[in-house]
C-alpha cells in the first residue's frame, strides 16, 4: 500500500470514528435530558405537595370560617363576620393561586398527566363550591386567562366536596 492510499484509509477511518463519537454523544445528551426531565418533575411534584400542606395548615387555623365560606351562597356570605370574610377571601385566594401555579406547571410540561388529572379533579371540586363561585365572580380577573378558561369550562366532578366529607 502506498502512502496516499494509507493516508486515505486513515482519513476514512477517522471520519467513521468521528461519526460514531457524534452518535454516542447525541445518545448521551438525549439520555441526560430524559433523566433531567424526570428529576425536574419529581422536584415539582414534591414542591406542589409541600406547598399544599402549607395552605392546608392555614385553612386548619380557622376551619369553621373556611367551611362556612366554602358552602355560603351570596346572601349567606354577606352575613359572615368581617373577620370570617377576610379569612375566607385570603385563604381561597392563596389556594387558587396555588392551583393556578399547578395548572401552569402542567401547561408548561413540568408535571405528568396522571398527577395533573388527580389534582385537577380536586381543583374543579373546590371551584364548584357555592362560596368559591361567589368569590370567583369578583376575583376571576386576577388569574391567568388559560386557568380561568379551564375552570369556567369545567363541569362539577362526581366526587364529594370538602364540606360534604366534613359533614358526613
Amino acid at each position: 500500500m502506498d502512502l496516499a492510499a494509507t493516508a486515505e484509509l486513515l482519513g476514512n477511518l477517522g471520519e467513521f470514528l468521528g461519526a460514531i463519537a457524534v452518535v454516542v454523544s447525541l445518545l448521551f445528551v438525549g439520555y441526560s435530558i430524559v433523566q433531567n426531565t424526570k428529576a425536574t418533575r419529581a422536584q415539582t411534584h414534591q414542591a406542589i405537595t409541600q406547598s399544599f400542606m402549607s395552605i392546608a395548615e392555614i385553612i386548619a387555623v380557622r376551619p369553621e370560617a373556611f367551611a362556612v365560606g366554602m358552602r355560603s351562597e351570596s346572601k349567606d356570605f354577606e352575613e359572615l363576620s368581617l373577620g370570617d370574610k377576610a379569612y375566607f377571601i385570603a385563604s381561597i385566594f392563596g389556594l387558587f393561586k396555588y392551583y393556578e401555579l399547578m395548572f401552569m406547571q402542567h401547561h408548561n410540561g413540568n408535571t405528568d398527566d396522571e398527577s395533573w388529572e388527580a389534582w385537577s379533579k380536586h381543583i374543579i371540586m373546590q371551584f364548584h363550591q357555592p362560596g368559591v363561585q361567589t368569590w370567583w365572580s369578583f376575583r376571576a380577573a386576577t388569574f391567568h386567562p388559560a386557568f380561568r378558561k379551564f375552570l369556567n369550562e369545567s363541569a362539577p366532578p362526581d366526587m364529594k366536596s370538602f364540606i360534604e366529607l366534613v359533614q358526613s
